[in-house]
């Protein structure tokens, strides 16, 4: 989710783990490794200075929900974990979530 596009959820792919490279106000160099979720912040608000939006990212239209679809879906997922097919598509938002509860 994105407070630039209110109320719409996406699964936009992102690199699993990144390393930044960054100078501090007192123009110290840094360089950090970053993964899992730090990581898709990062790129995410590093797009933004870029002027790239998460839904330019979407591979398919498909990935694209309603906020509010989310939420019903994590709920229900979490009430149920056992109704999970591994076997769905990667694009399926059941499967998705699967990955994170």
């Amino acid at each position: 989710t994105c407070l630039s596009v209110p109320g719409v959820a996406a699964l936009v792919p992102r690199h699993e783990w990144i390393e930044a490279e960054f100078r501090t106000l007192d123009n110290r160099l840094h360089m950090v490794r970053l993964e899992d979720h730090p990581a898709r912040v990062f790129q995410h608000e590093y797009d933004h200075l870029e002027g790239i939006m998460m839904l330019d990212r979407i591979l398919d239209t498909g990935d694209i929900f309603m906020e509010e679809e989310l939420h019903r879906q994590v709920a229900e997922l979490s009430a149920n974990p056992g109704a999970m097919d591994p076997s769905e598509s990667p694009s399926s938002l059941q499967y998705v979530f699967s990955l994170y509860l």
